[in-house]
């Protein structure tokens, strides 16, 4: 966790102590979900793999627990069934992970940003609000949660150019291909500038709800910092994924960000 998903190491660190456990099974979850596509040789293989965590999920709701250590820990966490089911949502969404083809168009795009992102960190708000569930805080944790993914794709755009993977939609997919970073950045920027138009507003739904909430509850969304820090990163960039290296801010800014968010909230 500390070393495959730092940025959300980062934030659970200012999560409370006491609930931190419950964040590391998830995390640990998802860092599971996420790399069965790079763990395997073919699409078949990741599929089984991907139903393997579906029905060990469904083996969590009765009690019954696989000898695994992130299906025993998401069992510790006690997570009650309407929440363990959002697992299974982002389990379906990964599914569009193990083909190379992409989502068929935009609408698909923003479907997996729901699927694997919202419904990930609405788990995560449903853990550290306890008790004290809202509509609001539920609605803000989506979105946050889609911000988060359709910018940590757009973020990923070299690695999977490299990989020769897409998450572009089929329209435009073709420029994933391209032999040159700049070629590629040209072909791709509308849709890029598109994906990161939807960042924004996903970002701005959340920061609008949260209002809403008491102080105790803002405070559950610092990962906003984060969003808010790369898309300053992308803009310095040209909003060009493959020029951020020089404008990347420090470890230490970030927890600084983090730190602020939580202060100011």
């Amino acid at each position: 966790m500390n070393k495959d998903d730092r940025d959300r190491y980062l934030a659970t660190i200012f999560a409370p102590s006491s609930l931190q456990n419950q964040l590391w099974a998830l995390w640990a979850f998802n860092q599971e979900v996420a790399k069965v596509r790079e763990n395997v040789s073919e699409a078949m293989l990741g599929e089984i793999r991907l139903q393997w965590w579906a029905d060990a999920i469904e083996e969590v709701k009765s009690g019954a627990v696989r000898e695994h250590p992130v299906c025993q820990a998401l069992n510790e966490a006690s997570l009650n069934e309407s929440t363990l089911d959002l697992l299974t949502e982002t389990i379906a969404a990964r599914k569009l992970d193990v083909f190379d083809e992409g989502p068929a168009d935009f609408a698909a795009l923003c479907d997996y940003a729901d699927g694997v992102g919202g419904a990930l960190q609405e788990v995560s708000y449903r853990i550290l609000a306890v008790d004290a569930l809202v509509e609001a805080g539920i609605s803000a944790s989506r979105a946050l949660g889609q911000a988060w993914t359709m910018l940590g794709l757009v973020r990923a755009l070299p690695f999977h150019w490299q990989a020769g993977r897409s998450y572009m939609p089929a329209s435009v997919k073709e420029g994933m291909h391209l032999p040159d970073p700049e070629q590629a950045f040209n072909q791709l920027k509308p849709t890029i500038e598109r994906m990161l138009n939807y960042t924004r507003q996903q970002l701005d739904e959340c920061k609008k709800l949260i209002k809403t909430l008491d102080k105790n509850q803002r405070k559950l969304f610092v990962p906003i910092a984060l969003v808010e820090l790369y898309l300053n990163t992308l803009d310095k960039a040209g909003n060009n994924p493959f020029e951020t290296p020089p404008f990347e801010a420090s470890e230490l800014r970030k927890l600084w960000k983090l730190f602020a968010f939580k202060l100011t909230a």
